[in-house]
């Protein structure tokens, strides 16, 4: 994998971070207007789940930061 191609998963990786956040913004809004406990805690859930996918894109990130900086020029 060159430098190139890090550069574009990096940027990939950072649309989906976007996306996800966006996403947890979007569960709290209706987590707030929830009336019952049960879909509370679905919410709380779910946004859970894409805390948990956001990590993972972190530690993603990181490798390939690693990879990219560890290449010989």
């Amino acid at each position: 994998m060159n430098s190139k191609e890090i550069d574009s998963r990096l940027a990939e990786i950072e649309i989906f971070k976007d996306y996800i956040n966006s996403r947890i913004d979007h569960l709290e809004n209706h987590k707030q207007a929830a009336q019952r406990k049960k879909d509370i805690e679905l919410f709380k859930a779910q946004q859970a789940q894409c805390r948990t996918i956001l990590e993972y894109l972190d530690d993603r990130k990181s490798i390939l930061n690693h990879v990219k900086n560890s290449e010989v020029v």
